[in-house]
């Protein structure tokens, strides 16, 4: 992630106005969008640090050894991806995303921990450790032993993908890339933030997004607007 420390907005005011100017879905995917739960912290709560973000990577190998850019995983909030710049390319995509569906997360995750035996890794966590890329065979694998298929989507310059809270993805740049990114909090995925945020807690992971006092402060919101 760059800034891996600062604030974006603070650190790069024009490219954060302009990178809200271009994001589609605005009332839900912008930091003052009204769908967007995570505006509702008040300021001295230090509202958590969504973005947005900067991915910049190089293109990894196609094929049967290609390890990804990002393996697989899954995140507590919605997301929006948008690829910003991409080397030339004569392929049908500078990225290549595969997002699963939610309700298949217990299947992944119990395909992805046989591979880690079969492989004799040690994890923590099937998912959360983001140890694995599932390549073309690994996928192919899972569609014939469990019928769980990703959605596949192809993403050039310009392109912005949505990953809704709780799908388990992974991405591998075809070319050298360079994305931004913004979290948020759509009220149709509190239920999956909530269940995520709980698995990040049985792994001792830092529960970044406060989603409990998002929710307590949207409430009161709503309540105080009747």
């Amino acid at each position: 992630d760059w800034p891996p420390k600062h604030d974006f907005a603070e650190q790069f005011p024009d490219l954060y106005t302009d990178f809200m100017r271009i994001l589609p879905a605005k009332e839900y995917c912008t930091v003052n969008g009204y769908f967007n739960l995570s505006n509702r912290l008040p300021i001295e709560l230090l509202p958590p640090d969504l973005g947005p973000k900067m991915f910049i990577a190089y293109g990894s190998d196609q094929g049967e050894q290609s390890v990804g850019t990002t393996k697989l995983h899954c995140d507590m909030a919605d997301a929006v991806n948008v690829m910003c710049h991409a080397n030339k390319s004569d392929d049908c995509a500078a990225a290549i995303w595969d997002i699963f569906p939610y309700e298949s997360m217990p299947t992944i995750r119990s395909f992805v921990r046989k591979i880690a035996f079969e492989q004799n890794r040690k994890i923590i966590d099937p998912i959360h450790d983001q140890w694995l890329y599932l390549n073309d065979t690994l996928l192919e694998r899972l569609e014939k032993e469990h019928g769980v298929k990703s959605w596949r989507l192809y993403q050039n310059p310009g392109d912005a993908v949505f990953i809704p809270a709780g799908c388990a993805h992974q991405v591998s740049n075809y070319h050298s890339a360079i994305k931004c990114a913004y979290d948020f909090v759509s009220p149709e995925n509190v239920e999956r933030c909530l269940d995520i945020t709980r698995q990040f807690g049985c792994v001792r992971r830092e529960d970044a997004l406060q989603l409990k006092n998002t929710l307590l402060f949207a409430w009161s919101e709503l309540y105080s607007s009747d």
